[in-house]
This record gives structure tokens, C-alpha cells and sequence, in this order.
């Protein structure tokens, strides 16, 4: 980008700007802003508005941002000497605005360097804001990206597992029907028959529901559900043969987690599980620690003294399923070896409210 060297100090058709005009030239400037959709276009109609408004021979935008394309509009010839103003938005650069004096050679007073200064000023504001609505339709792009997927794959589980077991007991009704007043006890063998098939598409539904949400939250809660699978993992390892695989885990709580977001909660019970899971199959471990805490966020712990984890083991799909989990939400997980031995999963996520079903239940009251 093009920094200014120095400036110099001479009179130029800038210094005769007048507040008002200055005051035209910004409400001008956030008006083209706001009915101009695509950022490339936005910075064009920005150099341009800000070419004619001042009568520059030229005018060059850079925004180093990728929602931005390149980020660099140029409008004009450039004549006189060229200076450049940052573009800045609470103190953090944005970019730079580049213009071009009437005459060759000429280059900007000190008036000119403060009506440039302001002009740039509301300009970095307006950029940055236009950059933020980007990313926000980015991200929006993405919820909803995800959320056809999701539908397209619950679609699709339930036309090959769902679907095909209640055809076949619409089938068997059908010629249990037929049969029930010839041959009573091929008919009785049909509706166990169906009634089997009946558990299995109930198995399936459930399975299903579960893979949007675990039951156990709806009806424990957070702490509870954890401690209900850590029971259960407990009593897996104790019909194990081999006592050196026999784990056993204590869960430390403090703060209220009743209020937590559905996604903040889901994510930490996914990735409190996924942990537990790792430490029975692999660490070797014989006791685990899980630490739940709340502050401004929600911190989870877990901590074993197995045989620690490294190389190709540190890359797993589970792990890698954790970690996504986490920084979907914007969170962080870390991966440690404490220096007592054994594995440490720290994962923060932050609690914020649920923009979607706000906006939905807004909706819905509407």
C-alpha cells in the first residue's frame, strides 16, 4: 500500500471545503452505502462518490479483508502528486484512501490533511460496518447450508431404515387380515411377527432422535446426563476381565448449568462422551476427572492418569470430532499432557443466546 513519504503544506481547492459541504459529502457517501449490496460494488460507487463530491482526478480504495474480493477500487487519472489517508475503525486499520491533486505536482495542506482525515474517517466506519454485514451473511449462508443438509440426511435415513420397515408392516397386516379367520395360528405368527418389526422401527426413530439431541438432557440435565454415562461406562469396565481396564470417574460441578444454550449443553455432553469413550478404549487409565465450571463461559475438564496420548493417537477422528464441536461455537479445545501423567481435554465454549430461535420465536409471537 502507498504510504506518504510527507506532506506539504500549500493551499488547494480542499481548503475551502465548508462544513456543510463536508457534511453533504458524508451524508452522501452513507447513502450510496446503504442501497449498494456487493462489496466490490461497494468500494467502486465509494471512490467514485468520493471523486465527484471533492472533483478528484482520482481516487484508489484498498480494504485488505477476503469479503472484499480483491478489495481495491480506483476511479480516474491520477494528475498531481498522490497522498493517502488511513481508513480506520476504532483505532484498527481498515484500509487506505488514496486520492490524486487537480494539478501536477501540487500536494495537500494541513486543511486539507483534516477534511481528508474526517472524510476518511466515516468512510472506514461505513466499510467496516458493510464488512461485518458480509460476514453476517456468510455465516447465515452457512446456518442454512447446514441445516438443508441435516435435512437431506434425516430425509435419507429415514426412506432407507424407517421407511422400509413400516412398508413391510403395512404388508403384514394386510395378509394377517387375510389369514385371521382361516388359520388363527398364522395369524398369531404374523403379528409377533410385526410386533417385532414394530420394536425395530421404534428402535430406529429413537436412534434417530438422538442424533439431533441426547434424550438424557431433556430429561437430567447436563450434570446428570454425564453422570449417567459415566455410570455406565463404570459398569462396562467392571465386567471387564482384565482389571487394569476398570476406570474409575468422579465429576466436579460448580455454577448453574440449567440455563445453558441447547447448543452450548449438546456440544459439552458430545465432547464430555467422546473423552470418556477415549480414556476406557485407549489411556490405560484407572481413575478420570471431569470438571464442569461456569463463569462467563463453560469450561470443561477432562483429566486421567493413563498412559498419555501424542503422534498419530493426537489426530483421531474422535478428537477431531471434538475439536469441531468447540470451534463451531467459536470456542477453543486443548490437548495436554499435565506433568503428573496421563491426558488433560480442556475445552471453553462461550454462552451466548440462541440468535435463530429468538428470531424464530419472535416469529412465531408475530
Amino acid at each position: 500500500m502507498l504510504v506518504p513519504d510527507r506532506w506539504r503544506y500549500e493551499r488547494s481547492w480542499l481548503a475551502r471545503l465548508s462544513t456543510t459541504e463536508l457534511y453533504r459529502v458524508v451524508s452522501a457517501l452513507a447513502f450510496r452505502m446503504e442501497y449498494t449490496q456487493a462489496p466490490d460494488e461497494l468500494l467502486a460507487a465509494t471512490a467514485e462518490l468520493i471523486a465527484e463530491e471533492l472533483h478528484l482526478p482520482y481516487v484508489l480504495i484498498e480494504v485488505e479483508h477476503a469479503a472484499w474480493g480483491q478489495g481495491k477500487a480506483e476511479h480516474g487519472v491520477v494528475v498531481g502528486r498522490r497522498f493517502a489517508v488511513p481508513l480506520t475503525y476504532q483505532g484498527y486499520p481498515a484500509g487506505q484512501l488514496v486520492v490524486s491533486g487537480r494539478r501536477r505536482g501540487s500536494g495537500p495542506t494541513r486543511r486539507d490533511r483534516r477534511v481528508l482525515l474526517d472524510i476518511a474517517r466515516h468512510a472506514g466506519a461505513a466499510l467496516h460496518t458493510a464488512r461485518l454485514l458480509g460476514d453476517l451473511r456468510q455465516s447465515l449462508d452457512r446456518v442454512l447450508y447446514a441445516r438443508e443438509e441435516e435435512r437431506r440426511r434425516l430425509r435419507a435415513e429415514l426412506h432407507d431404515s424407517v421407511g422400509p420397515i413400516l412398508a413391510g408392516i403395512s404388508l403384514g397386516l394386510h395378509a394377517a387380515r387375510r389369514v385371521m379367520r382361516t388359520d388363527v395360528d398364522q395369524a398369531e405368527k404374523l403379528v409377533n411377527h410385526l410386533e417385532q418389526e414394530l420394536q425395530s422401527a421404534i428402535g430406529e426413530v429413537r436412534r434417530l432422535f438422538e442424533t439431533l439431541r441426547p434424550p438424557a438432557l431433556d430429561q437430567l440435565g447436563l450434570v446428570s446426563a454425564i453422570r449417567e454415562h459415566m455410570d455406565i461406562l463404570a459398569a462396562r469396565t467392571r465386567t471387564d476381565d482384565d482389571a487394569e481396564r476398570q476406570v474409575t470417574f468422579a465429576l466436579e460441578h460448580d455454577g448453574d448449568f440449567l440455563s445453558l444454550p441447547a447448543i452450548v449443553e449438546v456440544a459439552a455432553y458430545r465432547i464430555v462422551c467422546e473423552a470418556l469413550t477415549n480414556v476406557v478404549r485407549h489411556s490405560r487409565a484407572r481413575s478420570c476427572q471431569v470438571t464442569l465450571s461456569r463463569d462467563e463461559g463453560l469450561r470443561v475438564e477432562v483429566l486421567d492418569d493413563g498412559v498419555g496420548i501424542g503422534g498419530e493417537r493426537g489426530r483421531g477422528l474422535g478428537l477431531g470430532s471434538m475439536r469441531e464441536r468447540a470451534t463451531e461455537l467459536g470456542g477453543t479445545l486443548v490437548i495436554d499432557a499435565p506433568p503428573q501423567g496421563g491426558t488433560r481435554i480442556t475445552a471453553r465454549l462461550p454462552i451466548q443466546p440462541e440468535p435463530m430461535v429468538a428470531a424464530r420465536s419472535a416469529g412465531d409471537r408475530a
